[in-house]
């Protein structure tokens, strides 16, 4: 038995040094040489371009708010424009704090009035030609005005500036 396998290891020795020896060889074939040409250096620009599809969104969205209402009259941007601090946006009609002015200086002429009013009862009030009702009467007219007047002056205020709508 150990005389058919060494038999065995034999016979399949001599068939791969049998192949091996019968090959064929191939030669690789021969190649052109490549093709060179030479240009002169000069300056200019890389440029490279991706072509994608998707929406663009901005980074920071500011939102921003009159202090007073009134009509646009300009509209200094479009769409897609970068604004900086300071820079007017919107212009807003005027007529509403022309409005308001003239009522202002409408309260400034009843509260002088009325602190006229109140000058003239005094002396009165203290001499006793009036009675304390008439004269405490007339102390909330000074008041009333001088309030509405604070009022409508901030009022101007906040609308003088609020003419334009400036970028944040």
């Amino acid at each position: 038995m150990k005389r058919a396998i060494w038999a065995v290891v034999i016979v399949v020795i001599a068939v791969f040094l049998f192949l091996r020896l019968t090959k064929k060889t191939e030669f690789a074939e021969a190649t052109a040489d490549p093709v060179v040409t030479v240009e002169k250096p000069h300056m200019g620009d890389v440029r490279l371009s991706t072509q994608l599809i998707g929406t663009i969104e901005p980074a920071d969205v500011v939102y921003i708010f009159p202090k007073v209402g009134g009509d646009i009259t300009a509209v200094n941007i479009k769409a897609g424009d970068t604004v900086t601090a300071g820079q007017v946006l919107v212009e807003i009609d005027t007529k509403q704090v022309d409005a308001v002015r003239t009522s202002m200086e409408a309260a400034k002429v009843s509260a002088e009035s009325a602190q006229n009013v109140l000058n003239r009862m005094t002396p009165l009030y203290q001499a006793g030609y009036i009675s304390a009702q008439d004269y405490d009467a007339t102390r909330p007219r000074r008041t009333q005005p001088d309030f509405s007047m604070k009022r409508r002056r901030s009022i101007t205020t906040i609308s003088w500036n609020s003419a334009t709508l400036p970028a944040p």
